[in-house]
């Protein structure tokens, strides 16, 4: 199946499973549904499901075009279906080195049970810059894990990479910048159908500069100076923050 919406840019498609009964893989080898985004990358699958454990609330991506493919092995098994909708907002973001992006409506409030997802690629080499407005953030409170409406970051190109935070009033954005580790960055952004608020402001540029202020998600990796193998500039100050499984340390 190819969903495509009527507009070229700054929507989500999302997905809703009603029911879903395939045969199960740790890998899914046997029967599964895969999810691309031919306007991101004609060669990635983004999403692969199988087994019985529904994505919820929602699947979605952030772009205009989705291809689903339903394949089976040999033996037949179960059933699925889901409905699938289009938010708009969220989106795909390239070609550019700077922007702003807003919540739905702003600056009046957002709507309830909405699911939002960017995507930020900036070119290869590049890591992204995320500045929170926190003077127009305003997103409603939760408890500590912001469980009623949430703006997400995440470092990488879905939101099944690391996650760098989850912010409403109760936890809310640095007041400093955060820099991705990669050229890719995720921003998610959920609400319930209950109260609704004013919303946010973030503003993002792509950086460079090769100086740290970077958040790296790893089990392995490499840090070089500014401009290695040349000699770095005077008067640097850079600074890494590296994050890894609880239970593991960094040597």
């Amino acid at each position: 199946w190819l969903i495509s919406t009527a507009a070229r840019a700054n929507q989500t498609i999302y997905f809703e499973f009603v029911d879903l009964d395939l045969e199960d893989h740790a890998t899914c080898d046997y029967d599964r549904i895969e999810f691309s985004a031919p306007l991101i990358d004609s060669n990635a699958v983004y999403n692969t499901v199988c087994g019985r454990r529904r994505p919820l609330p929602y699947f979605a991506l952030p772009t205009t075009t989705v291809d689903v493919v339903f394949q089976s092995d040999d033996v037949g098994h179960g059933t699925f279906n889901m409905s699938y909708g289009i938010k708009p907002c969220g989106g795909y973001i390239s070609g550019t080195s700077q922007g702003t992006i807003v919540s739905p409506n702003y600056p009046d409030t957002y709507n309830g049970d909405d699911y939002c997802v960017w995507l930020i690629e900036a070119e290869p080499g590049h890591s992204i810059s995320v500045q929170f407005d926190l003077n127009a953030f305003d997103v409603e409170q939760g408890g500590s894990d912001c469980v009623f409406d949430a703006v997400s970051l995440y470092n990488g190109p879905s939101i099944k990479s690391p996650e760098i935070g989850r912010y409403c009033n109760n936890t809310m954005p640095p007041a400093t910048a955060v820099h991705t580790s990669s050229n890719y960055l995720t921003i998610l952004f959920t609400t319930d159908f209950s109260i609704d608020h004013g919303g946010f402001v973030i503003n993002w540029m792509t950086d460079n500069s090769g100086c740290g202020n970077q958040l790296i998600h790893s089990e392995y990796g490499s840090i070089q100076s500014p401009n290695y193998p040349n000699m770095y500039p005077a008067n640097s100050n850079c600074f890494w923050t590296i994050f890894t499984n609880p239970s593991d340390h960094i040597k």
